[in-house]
Formats: structure tokens, sequence, C-alpha cells
């Protein structure tokens, strides 16, 4: 193949490997093989480069259309109402649907309390010591003017008067917290010469009985005349 000659004896020759058949020549058997072998292996490397072509180029092919229309995959449908027969939010459809408020009641307000003042809590303590006089008063028309024997009148005189002292001695605590220094320094002074005034008619009506059963009715009954008027007068003062 080569041109050269094939040393004798030798199957190849040394130069292209073509062997020498029968009456000397060359042979072509093992270098056709070989070209074959070759031209195999070309043909596939060949298919394989035309595929990895065409895959490379499908692949920049879809690149270049994402970079193109990149909001064509993530685009929404917005649908129109119109389509499904959907009505549309218009004016007339607000007015159709706004409801007019209907007015409610009035609920009557709860009465506020008058605030408490200083006049207001002495009127009241007046009222107070008004109705306990009330109610002596009328254990008096009940129990001490209906006794009948001079025991039970001695036991029912005495009793309405300690109720008239009580009353008293509450209606002169009160003025004292209650009254300016000053005028209830000339209260304490007046109150001291009605005590002797009230200390001394007592005796004078007991006196008239001598030591009788009806000595501690007289007493009493004397007691109740002037502590009752004081009571009522205390009692004024309170304003």
């Amino acid at each position: 193949m080569c041109g050269g000659e094939i040393p004798s004896g030798a199957r190849f020759c040394p130069r292209c490997g073509w062997s020498a058949q029968g009456n000397g020549k060359r042979s072509t058997v093992k270098t056709s093989e070989i070209v074959i072998v070759v031209v195999l292996i070309s043909a596939v490397i060949l298919l394989a480069a035309v595929a990895y072509s065409m895959f490379v180029d499908r692949k920049n092919d879809a690149t270049e259309s994402d970079k193109k229309n990149p909001a064509i995959e993530t685009q929404e449908v917005v649908e129109n109402p119109t389509d499904k027969g959907e009505e549309l939010y218009t004016e007339e459809t607000e007015k159709k649907d706004y409801v007019e408020p209907q007015p409610q009641p009035q609920q009557k307000p709860e009465p506020v309390p008058a605030p408490k003042t200083d006049t207001t809590a002495k009127y009241a303590k007046k009222d107070e010591f008004l109705q306990t006089a009330s109610d002596i008063e009328w254990y008096s028309e009940n129990y001490m003017d209906t006794a009948e024997t001079q025991y039970e009148i001695n036991v029912e005189t005495a009793a309405v008067y300690k109720k008239w002292d009580t009353l008293l001695n509450d209606v002169y605590q009160y003025l004292k917290k209650t009254m300016p220094s000053a005028e209830f320094k000339k209260l304490q002074n007046d109150e001291l010469r009605w005590i002797k005034e009230k200390d001394a008619a007592i005796e004078a009506a007991g006196a008239e009985w001598s030591g009788g059963t009806g000595e501690p009715m007289a007493r009493n009954l004397a007691g109740i005349e002037y502590t009752k008027e004081r009571c009522y007068y205390l009692i004024s003062l309170i304003n």
C-alpha cells in the first residue's frame, strides 16, 4: 500500500501494516478492517455531536423565549364578572343595598343624685332629730298619758323624761361639732344658765308633794316640760 517491499518471510509490511498473500503481494485485509472501525467510530462521534448540538440549540431557544416573555407563566387571568352573569357594583346597586337606619328610642336618663354639701347634711341631720322628737311625742301619748296607777305614771314619766334628755344631749353634741367656736361658746354659757333654771323648776315641783307618792311624777313632768322645749330650740339652731 505504501509502496515499500515486504521482506521475505514477513507477513506484514513494517511501514503500513499491509499483509502479503500467496505470490508475494501485500494483503489489505487487516487494513480494511481497521478502516471500517475508524469510519464507524467517526460516524458515531458525528451523530453524537449533531445530537448534542441540537439539544444545546433547543435549550438556548427556550432560554431566549423566557427572557422575552417573563410574565407569560405568572400572568393571571382576571375574569370579567359579566361573563358569568354577575351584577356590576354601580351607584344604583349601592342605593338599592342601602338600608336607612331606624331611629332608636331614647332611654330615660338615670337621675343624677345631688352632690352632698354641708348644708344638705345639716338639713338631713335636722330632720333626723325632728323625727326622734316626733317619736317621743307619740310614746308620751300612748304610754305616759294612758297610765292608770301612780306607780305606772311614775315609771312612764321617767321613761319619757329620759328620752327627751337623751335627744337633748345628742343635739348639743352635734352643734358642738358643727357650730363656729365663737357661737358655740355663747350657746355653752346659755346652756349652763338653762340647766340651773331647769333644776330649780324640778325642785319646786317636787316640793309641792313633800315626799308623797306623786313626787317622782311631779319632778319628771317638770323635767319633761323644760327639756322638750330646749330640744326644739337647739334643733332650730341647725342651719
